[in-house]
């Protein structure tokens, strides 16, 4: 009878000896033979071996079959692009290492920086499928799902959704008309094809990655998964379409109808579909959301502030405040995710100026100011501006002129963050133009005048443009102010004279 370090050191020999091994154990005899040796899978990670020069050896052969793995296997995840589709409904198949290769080139193709790349990847595929059909593709090439998802994914990085489902059409054809097995549709290529439509400018994109969504979820073997569900929410959220908001609240609905818990990404879809919808956002539902996420960061209290600056109810900007201020003690405490960033206070600005209260604005904007960590750039002063603007209060739109003033200087002294745009410059000429007070046109006169001079100081993105102009004409005819006519007629010579 062997004994047990004898046995184990057979049991190591085995796995690489050129001949069969005879192994006693007792009144049982066993034989394996070099070929069940080779076939068996990569050797467990939980032997039980305690010899560290077996543990060694086992090591190198589990690497060198990996590496043998390689060489014949491929799998959708070889190819994905960021954001990456839900793979959980995938499986890993063995293909031929013909096919692997071309899956390889293909792959590269597809991901390369050419201008026409998604095509060229789908001509390879075409032609690949012709070979197929009249019989002269090189043998050992097969057709199968990754093949077309990975030009799927060239067309969805892109933002070509047609394209990408014509190409979901092509592979339907060879697994329904030609019976290819390989080729049958799943769950990640159905998501790649949403994620293209949500990425398509067109009108209707929103509507065809739903359409995709409800195959999804009708199909008997395929089924969505969280990114499917926030993929499509996505879309809706980028058409800005009217009901969009309406539409992605639904699909949340529906994903918790199917027993599937929405994730942070979803959820902060949801919200961005709220702001993008151009309805009024309700400051309770922004929270509820907020609520509803599975320890949030500060992108998702952002998404929940940037709601609530879009909402105009009463208590918005009170709740604005009030998250920030969580943000901050959350921040204060270590945790280092939940620190505001500029987007969080100007978000919260940007509320106090829809609910007309100013003052609330420049006191964050003074604690900005007065900062180490955190600066105000160009859209922290212009909601300032804004606020100033939306109050209504006679001399409010003084004030903001000082917000502009200010602006100008920390640019002029090398501050990069700030630099005054024109739509800040038209927002202030607007305000004068409308307050109706007394010296409003001439105050709007002396600021295009300023515009003018930094013009040819150098600072081209100051220099007012055609409507900045006809503001000021606006303004003096407004006025009815003495000479008013004059007054117009100079700027209109000052603009043909500029040639615009």
């Amino acid at each position: 009878m062997l004994g047990s370090r004898a046995l184990l050191r057979l049991a190591s020999r085995q796995l690489t000896s050129s001949r069969p091994t005879v192994i006693s154990t007792g009144s049982c005899v066993r034989v394996q033979s070099v070929t069940s040796a080779t076939k068996a899978k990569r050797p467990s990670t939980r032997s039980t071996y305690s010899s560290s020069r077996s543990t060694r050896g086992r090591r190198q052969q589990q690497k060198q079959h990996e590496q043998s793995k390689k060489s014949q296997n491929f799998h959708q995840s070889d190819i994905t692009s960021k954001p990456r589709p839900s793979r959980r409904h995938t499986k890993k198949i063995r293909y031929s290492e013909e096919t692997a290769a071309f899956a390889d080139r293909l792959n590269k193709l597809a991901k390369s920086n050419a201008r026409n790349a998604a095509q060229q990847a789908q001509d390879e595929l075409e032609d690949l499928i012709k070979r197929m059909d009249n019989g002269t593709a090189k043998p050992g090439l097969s057709l199968n799902t990754v093949l077309f998802t990975t030009v799927v994914n060239a067309w969805a990085r892109r933002g070509r959704g047609k394209e990408a489902e014509q190409v979901l059409q092509m592979l339907e054809s060879r697994f329904h008309d030609h019976g290819e097995k390989n080729c049958k549709p799943d769950t990640y290529l159905m998501n790649s094809c949403i994620l293209a439509w949500s990425r398509c400018k067109s009108r209707g994109s929103a509507a065809r990655a739903e359409l995709l969504l409800e195959r999804l979820i009708r199909d008997e073997y395929m089924k969505p998964d969280e990114y499917s569900f926030s993929t499509t929410v996505t879309a809706w959220a980028r058409s800005g379409e009217k009901g969009s908001d309406k539409r992605a609240q639904d699909l949340l609905h529906r994903m918790e109808a199917l027993g599937m818990e929405p994730n942070n990404f979803v959820l902060s879809s949801v919200l961005h579909a709220l702001t993008k919808s151009g309805e009024t956002v309700s400051a309770e539902r922004a929270v509820q959301l907020l609520d509803m996420m599975d320890d949030p960061d500060n992108i998702a209290f952002n998404s929940t502030l940037h709601a609530l600056s879009k909402s105009g109810e009463d208590d918005a900007a009170q709740t604005a405040e009030a998250l920030l201020r969580r943000m901050e003690a959350m921040c204060a405490k270590g945790n280092k995710k939940m620190c505001p960033t500029i987007q969080s206070y100007t978000s919260v600005i940007s509320a106090w100026a829809k609910s007309k209260e100013p003052g609330k604005a420049v006191t964050i904007l003074h604690r900005l100011e007065q900062s180490d960590k955190i600066h105000p750039d160009t859209a922290t002063y212009t909601a300032v501006i804004d606020a100033f603007i939306k109050s209504g209060v006679e001399g409010s739109v003084d004030k903001a002129e000082v917000v502009l003033k200010r602006m100008e200087a920390l640019h002029q002294n090398g501050n990069t963050l700030v630099q005054p745009s024109i739509p800040t410059y038209q927002a202030v000429l607007n305000a004068y133009a409308a307050c109706g007070e007394i010296g409003s046109a001439l105050k709007a006169q002396n600021l295009l005048d300023r515009m003018e001079k930094l013009r040819d100081y150098g600072y081209a993105k100051c220099a007012p443009d055609d409507v900045c102009y006809r503001i000021v004409m606006r303004a003096w005819h407004e006025s009815k102010e003495q000479g008013f006519g004059e007054k117009v007629k100079t700027l209109h010579g000052r603009m043909k004279k500029l040639g615009i």
